[in-house]
């Protein structure tokens, strides 16, 4: 009870700090997509949830619903982890998945590798490729520049997707 406002303190201030951190990488993946990758992309990041997404409109079509997916959420501060995939969701997944599932193993298997992402290796069923990052520590943290940096090369490590992507959505759209 001696300790009760420090600990309301502390634990407002971790809160903040959060809050802070949700934004500036809110604002780099969006700025980064945006302006450095092109194209009409959209974000829905929600700072009271774990799992934030960021797609194309025609990425959720014709029963596909194709996004990549950040999570985050406050805990991640103190696992000083980050997740970072691409789920392939939807009424008509098993059906895009049977045509493009193997063309993308195969065609990206290189590239998925070269990249350190784990292909299918996530616990969630609609997971194509996953990593972890550890970018959330002290002294990334306090380097604005490095923890940036950091951002950006994980949007990087899995932007070698869009295009294949793109493409099996328009011939997915024209199959049906």
């Amino acid at each position: 009870m001696d300790n009760y406002n420090l600990i309301k303190d502390l634990q407002e201030e971790f809160v903040s700090d959060y809050q802070n951190i949700f934004k500036y990488m809110e604002a780099v993946v969006s700025s980064y997509f945006s302006n450095d990758i092109g194209g009409n992309w959209e974000f829905d990041f929600k700072e009271d949830r774990g799992y934030h997404k960021i797609y194309k409109q025609n990425w959720k079509a014709n029963g596909i619903d194709i996004h990549f997916e950040l999570s985050m959420n406050i805990n991640s501060l103190i696992s000083q982890k980050i997740s970072f995939m691409l789920d392939i969701e939807g009424s008509k997944k098993k059906l895009f998945d049977a045509k493009y599932d193997n063309i993308f193993k195969n065609q990206l298997e290189s590239n998925i590798s070269k990249n350190g992402l784990k292909y299918r290796a996530n616990k969630r069923r609609d997971t194509f490729a996953h990593k972890s990052y550890h970018i959330l520590t002290k002294n990334l943290l306090k380097d604005e520049t490095l923890f940036r940096e950091q951002i950006v090369q994980m949007i990087k490590d899995f932007s070698f997707l869009i295009e294949p992507i793109d493409k099996a959505i328009l011939e997915f759209s024209q199959d049906l």
